[in-house]
């Protein structure tokens, strides 16, 4: 089984009150065998603590670029800014709602 690494990127709260997955599915794909990395408060918004995350072994990084570094593939809920895009790697996928 090949282990993937997703990041789950903070949404700005002046925009989004939503996180893009919630601990169901983190659990999801953990369960699978992959790594989820999570922006520190990112769910705080919606209601859903580091803490929490933590405990379906989301690993809560402090920055945005600690999950962008290690991240085959980032989860957002908003399309990105520019400054988002030109972080990416050629071989990192963003998928966003």
């Amino acid at each position: 089984m090949n282990t993937m690494i997703i990041g789950i990127l903070r949404e700005n709260p002046q925009r989004e009150r939503c996180v893009v997955l919630t601990r169901v599915g983190v659990q999801s794909l953990v369960s699978c065998g992959n790594q989820v990395y999570m922006e520190k408060d990112a769910g705080d918004a919606s209601h859903f603590s580091n803490e929490e995350n933590q405990q379906v072994e989301a690993k809560i990084v402090h920055t945005s670029d600690e999950v962008y570094c290690p991240s085959q593939i980032l989860l957002s809920v908003y399309s990105p800014t520019d400054e988002n895009y030109e972080r990416l790697l050629e071989s990192q996928t963003l998928l966003f709602a």
